[in-house]
């Protein structure tokens, strides 16, 4: 279900559950301060976090089944969406005058519903209301007026023209209105800027990512060990090649003074500038090409003498791993796995 919004900020197109603790903090990152709601839908179900200057102050979930909008209490911390699940992802910007409508109608539900016929009677239930919420419902979008004692306030409608919505007067609203799948009135209530309390889930994105860095910095110092200076130059092609294939991923990433590392977390800074479909389940496409050239190229200068000391420290890494249960974490392992047998077999 969409609802009123004045800009469209961010698109994600698939996104998996575990890398939601990803997706608010590049929010909080790259969009701070956004004033809007984040929706989460697949073709069962949505999900709603509203924000106000980058504070989530409300959340709600729409049953496509039930064809009912679910409020939640703010102060316990319940997952955004069930686990093991996949969802596009939209950031929808929202100027101030929708905030507290949209915050009512994320915390209420309807006091009265009528047919799309009934809008008489819509309105004659608006007059009894100090302060209420009209909503008009087409199918997969809602149109929201507010109404204070009856008299029209503010309103949102759906522009086809624009692919969006407008905020309009009272003529506006009501001209040239097509008949509505449903109405409902919801009662406004006071605005509560309390921050809604969320899971302290782990970030899969940086706690996967630093164990590659710690394979990358580890196979680093081993081939320093054995080729001396000359990993150096190994390292430069390396970032070369990279920097030529992904120019704004790998900007900044650079060999240290005394070349005895490279400061690859800054790639988290830069993951704002890749496709948006690879920066969260497939983000790890580009590690793989750096853990894959790093790994045979030390292999092939090193008569793969350095492999079997390799293994011995991934293992431990595996033993180490508090977060062996997320996806990425195994994700990450069988890689390291498929190489050590591609590797054996060659």
């Amino acid at each position: 279900m969409l609802f009123p919004y004045t800009e469209r900020t961010y698109s994600v197109p698939r996104i998996g559950s575990e890398f939601m603790p990803s997706l608010l903090d590049d929010i909080q990152r790259f969009h701070a301060g956004f004033t809007g709601y984040l929706l989460l839908s697949n073709s069962d179900e949505a999900a709603y976090l509203l924000f106000k200057a980058g504070v989530p102050i409300a959340r709600a979930a729409f049953d496509a089944e039930t064809e009912r909008l679910r409020s939640f209490d703010k102060r316990l911390p319940a997952p955004l969406v069930p686990k093991e699940s996949f969802w596009s992802a939209e950031l929808l910007g929202c100027d101030e005058g929708l905030i507290p409508m949209l915050t009512s109608l994320f915390r209420n539900e309807p006091t009265a519903k009528f047919s799309g016929r009934e809008m008489g009677k819509a309105l004659e239930n608006l007059a009894k209301q100090p302060l209420a919420l009209l909503v008009r419902r087409y199918g997969l979008y809602c149109e929201l007026a507010l109404w204070e004692g009856g008299a029209y306030v503010i309103g949102y409608r759906y522009n086809r023209a624009v692919g969006g919505f407008l905020r309009v007067g009272e003529a506006q609203w009501n001209d040239d209105v097509e008949e509505a799948d449903q109405l409902s009135v919801v009662p406004a209530c006071a605005f509560d800027e309390t921050p809604v309390q969320l899971p302290n889930d782990p970030d899969p994105l940086k706690s996967t990512l630093d164990k590659y860095i710690s394979v990358f910095t580890e196979l680093h110092l081993m081939l320093a060990w054995q080729l001396g200076d000359k990993t150096n130059v190994g390292m430069t092609r390396l970032l070369q090649r990279l920097k030529k294939r992904y120019s704004a991923l790998y900007q900044g990433v650079e060999l240290s003074e005394d070349g005895r590392s490279i400061n690859w977390k800054h790639i988290l800074e830069n993951r704002n500038k890749v496709d948006t479909k690879y920066r969260y389940d497939q983000f790890f496409l580009y590690l793989d090409e750096i853990l894959s050239n790093l790994i045979r190229g030390a292999a092939q200068k090193t008569e793969n003498r350095i492999l079997p000391e390799l293994w011995k420290y991934t293992d431990r890494l595996y033993k180490i791993a508090p977060d062996k249960e997320l996806a990425s974490t195994r994700y990450f392992f069988s890689k390291i796995d498929r190489l050590r047998k591609k590797l054996e077999q060659e």
